[in-house]
């Protein structure tokens, strides 16, 4: 029997909230970040769980990183 607190795949979705260029040179050790960033976008491409990412005021924050932006879009 699964246990009540795994996930189930039909039901999850990875969330990337507000990785915009501005927010994330202000974040120390923002390469290590966008690494980790960049290895759960491919596993949940294996795993074929949608990923969706937020931006916020793009115009005085810039867009999403684009390296994670392309990886999530193509």
């Amino acid at each position: 029997m699964r246990h009540k607190s795994i996930l189930v795949k039909e039901k999850t979705v990875f969330l990337i909230i507000d990785v915009q260029e501005k927010i994330y040179k202000a974040v120390r050790k923002h390469e290590k970040m966008l690494d980790k960033i960049m290895k759960l976008i491919r596993g949940t491409k294996l795993l074929g769980i949608p990923t969706y990412y937020t931006e916020q005021y793009p115009e005085e924050l810039d867009e999403n990183v684009e390296v994670k932006r392309s990886e999530i879009d193509g």
